[in-house]
């Protein structure tokens, strides 16, 4: 598009980008004939992209799955191992928060019954007569 005259601004608008967007696409692909990724400095990812969707499932389908288990059964690039800590940010990053089964009493239809009763007992005290309660 840009080849055939049209300005960066005009070919930004048709591809909902910034126009600037457009001008280091430009400017990449006159420098180099490829419009493809640099190389980049820094470490690269132990996973791939699919192995991360395919956690993100898992975690999706099992929502109180550790990240140790899902770190655990995930084999890296190069066969290296997988963090727990890498598990847990790259469903953070997908918006995925963990889960804990809740450990505690689980009320039954009597502990329910016993606690709309005492609402039910109470709950036409005025603000003066609650003062009058005395905590020990």
């Amino acid at each position: 598009m840009l080849q055939a005259g049209w300005s960066r601004r005009a070919v930004a608008r048709v591809f909902g980008v910034h126009h600037s967007t457009v001008g280091r696409l430009a400017e990449r692909y006159h420098t180099t004939r490829s419009s493809n990724d640099r190389p980049r400095s820094g470490q690269p990812h132990v996973t791939t992209a699919a192995q991360d969707r395919a956690n993100r499932l898992s975690h999706l389908r099992d929502r109180f799955r550790p990240a140790t288990r899902t770190a655990a059964e995930t084999t890296g690039t190069h066969h290296r191992l997988v963090s727990a800590r890498t598990i847990r940010n790259r469903l953070q990053a997908d918006g995925i928060r963990p889960y804990r089964k809740y450990v505690g009493s689980v009320l039954t239809p009597q502990h329910r019954r016993t606690q709309i009763q005492w609402c039910n007992a109470y709950r036409c005290w005025t603000l003066q007569r609650r003062s009058q309660v005395v905590f020990i």
